[in-house]
């Protein structure tokens, strides 16, 4: 065994439960991003964090602001769910994975949409049943 599938088999082991309750089981981690927002910080964060560089001190280089904003985006749009149906389909659909040179297709938005200010941060974070632009 070469030493790149040692690796891939070390990593697998460790960092692949993730990939294997999101391919298996989505409606049960589902059901709880959906629910908790603990749970879905939890959920994306430990990831983030493991799957991240770390500086020359240990620590995580994954940006707080980015993080904070990918959550918000999951939470305001209760989208936790639906995000993990893509690993359940590669697993159980034969020849479901995208070729090399498929880039799939790209939607494109063709509504015309009022410009609004989006509102900030603190105020979707302060008031998350009221997110109302």
């Amino acid at each position: 065994m070469t030493e790149h599938f040692r690796e891939v088999e070390v990593w697998t082991s460790e960092e692949g439960g993730y990939m294997h309750v999101q391919s298996t089981k989505p409606s049960t981690i589902g059901a709880a991003l959906a629910d908790s927002p603990v749970g879905l910080a939890s959920w994306i964060g430990e990831k983030a964090m493991a799957w991240s560089d770390t500086d020359e001190y240990g620590n995580c280089t994954f940006d707080r602001e980015l993080l904070l904003s990918t959550l918000t985006l999951y939470w305001a749009t209760r989208t936790g769910a639906s995000s993990l149906l893509p690993y359940w389909r590669y697993r159980h659909t034969p020849n479901s994975a995208l070729k090399a040179d498929d880039v799939g297709p790209t939607p494109l938005p063709s509504a015309s949409l009022e410009a609004k200010e989006f509102p900030s941060r603190s105020r979707l974070v302060n008031s998350p049943h009221d997110i109302s632009i």
